[in-house]
């Protein structure tokens, strides 16, 4: 089965985002440890054909409401004895076998992690909070457009609310 042309574009955009992610861990890792970052000539990737499995992280972040560098933090420390590092000091090396970071057993450990430093599911009320419902449907021109859209949806939204409270300040009168 080949893939279509969408679908490598978009395993190739996400292959730059798990490469950007691993450069950023891997500074974190030198200021931990009061080095400076290194400067990289290129990141030693999984083949093509392996980076289909590697979107198993971006389900998994959708799944359990974390970023990727919550997800590849996590991945990195469980299976930071089989990594194999780079011999080539200009080269990041991914150095985990795909299947192995991508399979059920990584999921099954990610979940208990996720259930572990979010107990009261902080991860869920964070992701629902990220953006209001009310701004996502709004398509304007101007920010003057934009606000009386806005105050009329709110108006909409809470009408039923002032009447009550409008109401109950006539009945104390």
């Amino acid at each position: 089965m080949k893939p279509t042309t969408l679908l490598k574009e978009k395993t190739k955009a996400w292959a730059k985002e798990v490469e950007a992610t691993l450069r950023l861990i891997d500074d974190r890792n030198h200021l931990r440890q009061h080095k400076p970052p290194r400067a990289y000539k290129w990141v030693a990737m999984p083949r093509e054909d392996q980076l289909l499995s590697l979107l198993n992280w971006k389900v998994w972040t959708m799944r359990y409401k974390v970023s990727l560098d919550f997800v590849m933090t996590f991945v990195l420390q469980v299976y930071v004895d089989r990594r194999k590092p780079s011999k080539n000091p200009w080269t990041l090396n991914f150095g985990l076998p795909v299947p192995l970071v991508t399979g059920v057993s990584c999921r099954k450990r990610l979940e208990e992690e996720v259930a572990r430093r979010f107990p009261n599911g902080e991860n869920l009320k964070a992701a629902k909070c990220s953006e209001p419902s009310v701004v996502r449907g709004l398509n304007y021109e101007d920010l003057d457009e934009m606000n009386k859209k806005y105050d009329n949806v709110m108006r909409q939204r809470h009408k039923p609310v002032a009447d009550i409270i409008s109401r109950r300040a006539y009945r104390k009168v």
